[in-house]
């Protein structure tokens, strides 16, 4: 995806603001925002100290399918080799990893039965978007007999 297209993703609509009497207002970061921070992030970071050391491809592969998600999109494998900066068959594998996890599933192409394109699951999306600290994660529940 290039920037304009990020940008336009990323348009300033209406936001919630809640306006403590002891501070300035407080926006919940927008998921989509926060993934297109980090994705930004992660380019320029990429940029100062090469990709040999900052490697997460997993991650980045996530971001990618976030941003295609709330585009409507899918994400080609080419394109997943391209945002994880790996070679094809680690793409694949990591994947693999999250198929099984229940974050992905294939896009069958309707053009060609041959070639299919990787999506995110609803609970795919329900995890990035706590992993961007945009929803709150279950907590735990104490048990208080155990605690006494």
């Amino acid at each position: 995806m290039d920037q304009r297209s990020r940008d336009s993703l990323s348009a300033d609509g209406p936001t919630s603001s809640e306006t403590g009497a002891d501070g300035p207002p407080h926006r919940q970061p927008k998921p989509l925002d926060a993934a297109l921070a980090w994705s930004n992030a992660i380019r320029v970071r990429n940029g100062a100290l090469g990709p040999s050391l900052t490697g997460d491809p997993a991650w980045n592969i996530l971001l990618e399918l976030y941003v295609q998600h709330c585009a409507g999109k899918s994400v080609s494998i080419a394109s997943a080799c391209v945002v994880s900066r790996v070679s094809e068959r680690t793409t694949v594998r990591w994947l693999s990893v999250m198929a099984e996890a229940g974050l992905t599933h294939p896009v069958p192409d309707p053009s060609d039965i041959r070639h299919s394109s990787i999506g995110l699951t609803a609970a795919g999306v329900k995890k990035i978007e706590q992993a961007l600290g945009c929803k709150p994660v279950a907590q735990p529940e104490v048990d208080q007999r155990q605690s006494q």
